[in-house]
């Protein structure tokens, strides 16, 4: 969804807040590794924060699954749902 990048993360981490920046909010769910230096990270839910022109991910959050965020995406805007076909 269309968004600012300071809405979104008001919504994810409550009380606090980034910019005025536009930005683009896309969460998944599924399995997912970071790899990369130090730890690979692991988790179910992820928070993108994507920026454009051009599209790039500039911010994102993997979650495992006791902390993946209830959250009331309808709130920013917009909400735009894809289902994984099978």
């Amino acid at each position: 969804m269309s968004t600012t990048r300071d809405a979104a993360h008001a919504l994810l981490y409550p009380g606090s807040g980034s910019s005025d920046q536009p930005v683009f909010f896309a969460s998944a769910e599924g399995d997912f590794h970071l790899i990369g230096p130090g730890p690979t990270r692991t988790g179910v839910w992820a928070g993108l924060f994507v920026t454009y022109p051009p599209a790039r991910v500039t911010t994102f959050t993997l979650r495992p699954q006791a902390y993946v965020p209830r959250l009331e995406l309808g709130q920013l805007g917009r909400v735009y749902t894809a289902d994984r076909s099978r």
